[in-house]
């Protein structure tokens, strides 16, 4: 854990993303809404030298190490803030251990009570008889990594994967001070935007609704939003395994 007053480690306030996310975690009490799952399966690999690739991949993108904290001022949103060494955020199972009782689960429960001061992110290495690597179940929740970022931590570990111990990766420090710079780029194209189109969008709507246009036969609804779920399982096996493992080699 890192100190909570160290000036070193920069807090990293929410993107307008993340910020329209937190909305709707405080506006639903659904833990498993926001929960991202992937499974991946391996051939034979030796544990040591995939905990060392592993741990490397989550140094290069610490937001994983994060938990969200409410500001100094204890308005407005929360920011994240490292918290996490690598052993709070990985598991390591056997495959023959029972599994009733799995990581993602036992998220969704901790997420049940709130998502500020605790951990975003679970690694679960599932080991063979051997005791050889043959998996890896990642649960996430969409705040902190979402479609994109899970790809690039994919990239990663399969290069820290390939480079083995010659590796090379950026201190908590160097990544969050770029995650930083990031989620400001990004603010400051928002408030572009805004400026640009949002007189423009308010002119639009008021004509519409002066014409009879969506909405205008029940003004004074409450607006609401359907919510969706989707879930989806696909199991890659078989010639269609092989050669999706050849391609990525």
């Amino acid at each position: 854990m890192t100190s909570p007053n160290d000036p070193q480690i920069p807090r990293v306030a929410l993107s307008k993303s993340q910020q329209n996310i937190y909305n709707g975690v405080l506006q639903d009490s659904d833990p498993e809404l926001y929960l991202i799952g992937r499974r991946y399966r391996f051939r034979q690999q030796e544990l040591p030298a995939f905990l060392a690739a592993l741990e490397a991949t989550i140094l290069n993108n610490p937001i994983q190490l994060c938990v969200l904290e409410t500001p100094p001022t204890g308005a407005g949103y929360p920011d994240l803030l490292p918290r996490l060494q690598f052993g709070d955020i990985v598991r390591v199972r056997s495959e023959s251990e029972c599994q009733t009782d799995s990581e993602d689960e036992g998220l969704t429960r901790t997420w049940k009570f709130g998502i500020l001061a605790t951990p975003l992110v679970r690694y679960t290495v599932r080991t063979d008889e051997h005791g050889f690597v043959s998996g890896l179940d990642v649960h996430t929740h969409h705040i902190v990594v979402d479609g994109g970022a899970t790809g690039l931590i994919e990239t990663d570990l399969a290069q820290h994967l390939a480079a083995g111990s010659s590796a090379a990766f950026l201190s908590v420090t160097e990544g969050l001070t770029k995650l930083v710079a990031a989620h400001r780029r990004e603010a400051s194209k928002a408030e572009e935007a805004l400026a640009r189109f949002g007189d423009l969008v308010k002119h639009e709507l008021t004509d519409e609704a002066r014409h009879g246009g969506y909405g205008q036969s029940s003004g004074d609804a409450v607006g609401t939003a359907a919510k969706g779920v989707l879930r989806e399982s696909v199991r890659i096996s078989g010639a269609a395994y092989d050669a999706i493992l050849a391609l990525s080699e």
